[in-house]
């Protein structure tokens, strides 16, 4: 799916849901709607896999820590139900990255107290690049050109689970647990197999998939 594509899909759904919102019965009940800026930081353990380009061992694992920085703005809708439908965009600093990632987060809560927990899922496009990996170093080949695309990145997701607490009206405090996977485009060396002399240049995908815990600081 093109980046085009992700961001048509998370601006309708988003626009679907709004509607939808404002079509219940609104005698009975109003959903609200704000935009507020977050700081956020996880740490927590990285692991993926690469394409090596050798016959004998084609995919190579390995896993890491990894700390994420990051500030994000979000356009939240309240739903009657205790659901928040979020769109989001920001900007992000992992291990070797500087990534912006614009997407959209579905957050059902999961009681009816101020200070509640909430589940949430969420999804998009991710601007940026990952601009170095310690374990895919490029270019292997020094006759070898990098592709302009090598690093950047596409699309992402998140799932987790988050208790909020409310210091006053204007800001409140978020702890909790979150998977993020994170796919970068990434290139490699295709040797072929035994006795190949040609190398093909190759064009994949990479899914960095971190599990951690989430520290967010909100502003309303």
């Amino acid at each position: 799916m093109t980046f085009k594509a992700h961001i048509h899909l998370v601006v309708i759904a988003f626009c679907l849901m709004f509607k939808v919102a404002y079509t219940q019965d609104s005698l009975k009940y109003k959903p609200s709607f704000r935009v507020y800026p977050s700081l956020h930081t996880m740490y927590g353990i990285g692991f993926y896999s690469i394409n090596t380009g050798n016959y004998k061992q084609p995919n190579q694992s390995y896993v890491n820590t990894n700390f994420n920085l990051g500030l994000q703005c979000n356009a939240s809708l309240k739903f009657k139900n205790n659901l928040h439908v979020e769109l989001y965009i920001g900007y992000s600093r992992w291990n070797y990255a500087n990534l912006f990632p614009v997407g959209l987060a579905i957050k059902p809560k999961l009681n009816k107290k101020k200070n509640g927990f909430y589940l949430k899922f969420a999804g998009g496009h991710t601007f940026g690049k990952r601009f170095y990996d310690p374990d895919n170093k490029w270019p292997e080949y020094s006759t070898k050109k990098e592709p302009k695309d090598n690093g950047a990145g596409k699309f992402h997701l998140k799932a987790g689970l988050e208790k909020n607490w409310y210091i006053n009206e204007k800001q409140s405090i978020s702890f909790g647990f979150e998977l993020l996977i994170q796919t970068i485009n990434a290139y490699y060396f295709d040797a072929g197999g035994p006795g190949s002399q040609v190398s093909v240049l190759t064009k994949t995908t990479t899914d960095y998939k971190f599990a951690g815990l989430m520290i967010a600081y909100h502003f309303y």
